[in-house]
């Protein structure tokens, strides 16, 4: 009953009931949308089971923020966004891997630091910083961030593998809108993307 009711709850708040894209075929997702910009994306056989894309130097996949009934894809309240991720070495700088406008993931450094922050509708801003060397150089990592503004607390939480490596408790109750599109491998505005295979993109 408890694990039902949590799905649904992720579910009811959601366009479509989740979004992915396994790039079984190509950049296009399982729910039918395609890609507004595959600038440099280079689909790679070498994905976890099957294909994936390499995003590299200013390599990047967005796609439009809503569907096709003009529903927001990224839930205001509850849901998670997770893919699949075999970094290479990054430098010192920091280097997106996803970006929402509401919603941004991030490694930096040599240790490949991951962090995440949310924007919420309050103009308080969550931050998650996992401790470095989370994320493995040449090794799959599946991250995963889950939020849920409806929690007393721990309401959002980032994931390496599995494991819970972070986690923020805040007061604001729906995420502040997002930019019109959302990118995988680089920052809205274009610079910085974080190289790497990128598979299995999910948002739920």
């Amino acid at each position: 009953m408890y694990k039902t009711t949590i799905l649904l709850l992720c579910l009811s708040s959601l366009a479509g009931y989740g979004w992915t894209v396994s790039f079984d075929n190509g950049f296009t997702s399982d729910t039918g949308q395609d890609p507004v910009n595959t600038w440099q994306a280079k689909k790679v056989d070498t994905g976890v089971t099957g294909p994936g894309v390499l995003l590299e130097k200013a390599g990047r996949l967005s796609y439009a923020s809503k569907d096709e009934s003009g529903a927001f894809i990224i839930a205001p309240v509850a849901g998670c966004v997770e893919f699949d991720f075999l970094p290479r070495e990054p430098g010192t700088m920091i280097y997106a891997a996803f970006d929402s406008g509401n919603i941004r993931i991030t490694g930096h450094g040599k240790g490949v630091q991951l962090n995440a922050v949310l924007a919420l509708n309050n103009g308080e801003k969550a931050k998650l910083v996992a401790p470095g060397g989370t994320i493995k150089i040449g090794e799959w990592n599946r991250v995963t961030l889950r939020y849920d503004l409806l929690k007393p607390k721990s309401q959002i939480s980032l994931e390496v593998n599995g494991v819970v490596v972070a986690v923020a408790t805040v007061t604001g109750t729906r995420l502040a809108d997002g930019d019109d599109k959302f990118h995988w491998g680089v920052y809205g505005w274009g610079g910085n993307p974080w190289n790497g295979i990128y598979d299995n993109l999910k948002i739920e």
